[in-house]
């Protein structure tokens, strides 16, 4: 990176408490190099009479698949000339990797209890606003109801993302409200990881109510939360990036998802566990300091 700013003569990147962080110099460079760095990227690709091949970069929050799944199934049926790359991260870094071309666009969240600006340059689309949800083993004793409190949980083991991530800081500011700082079981970057742990009793886990079920387990229940406490899922990509394919993309997750909220749902619960799993993980497994 130094020797870059060195050979442009111009500072392209801070230190903050994220990290590396890209100047507006950076961002500007970065959007005029894209299309650039695309046409070189298909230099090593066999001559055909199809044309070259075409590269997209798409970036995805936790969760965010479940909206991207219908689009790339309907980009990829019969096209062979797309070169296509798909990465998942934390929304903040996944925006900072658009902003200076390094993905062509992204899925990312942003949490009502954590605002978060996104730089200005970059256009945001809205798919949809999810409400929150717990999962909880399915023999839970609170899963009799339609909806859950987070003050009820009070007493419980969470399992959450890493520490400086935006679900983690989301599920502590909820707890404060809720008037309880929570105890953390386990940190993991997948809330499909999630969803098995809860499953197999080591703690709680606070999710959203999103478009498409993605906890098919017979052994957790998802209950809708009270408050007002949600998700925001958003599309984010340059304005200035030329791809016709990245366009038409962005186009037809668009028109599946037209920013409206997703529909608050009833509990899910399929089935059930052991009577006694969760109580039986803690005492077992689980450190005792909160």
């Amino acid at each position: 990176m130094s020797r870059l700013e060195r050979s442009v003569d111009v500072q392209l990147f801070n230190r903050d408490r994220r990290g590396i962080v890209p100047t507006e110099a950076a961002i500007r460079l970065a959007a005029r190099a894209t299309n650039l760095l695309n046409m070189l990227s298909n230099l090593d690709q066999p001559d055909s009479h199809d044309g070259p091949v075409t590269p997209l970069r798409i970036g995805t929050c936790s969760g965010g698949l479940n909206y991207l799944r219908q689009p790339l199934r309907q980009l990829t049926e019969g096209n062979s000339l797309i070169d296509l790359s798909l990465i998942t991260g934390d929304s903040a870094q996944l925006v900072d990797a658009v902003a200076v071309g390094n993905l062509d666009v992204a899925v990312v969240c942003r949490y009502s209890l954590v605002p978060r600006v996104w730089p200005s340059h970059l256009t945001n689309c809205l798919l949809a606003d999810e409400p929150l949800a717990v999962l909880l083993p399915a023999a839970h004793p609170l899963v009799a109801g339609l909806t859950i409190n987070l003050a009820d949980l009070e007493q419980e083991w969470w399992i959450t993302g890493p520490e400086t991530s935006d679900e983690n800081t989301c599920l502590v500011r909820a707890s404060a409200v809720a008037g309880f700082h929570p105890r953390i079981a386990a940190r993991v970057r997948d809330w499909g990881m999630a969803a098995e742990l809860t499953a197999d009793g080591f703690g709680a886990s606070l999710v959203s109510l999103g478009p498409v079920e993605p906890y098919q387990n017979a052994d957790i229940a998802r209950l809708p939360l009270t408050g007002s406490a949600y998700r925001r899922v958003e599309i984010v990509y340059a304005a200035t990036n030329a791809s016709p394919l990245m366009a038409n993309f962005v186009a037809q997750l668009r028109r599946l998802y037209p920013g409206r909220p997703a529909a608050t749902e009833h509990r899910h619960r399929a089935g059930h566990t052991r009577p006694g799993a969760l109580a039986q993980h803690r005492s077992a497994l689980l450190p005792r300091s909160g």
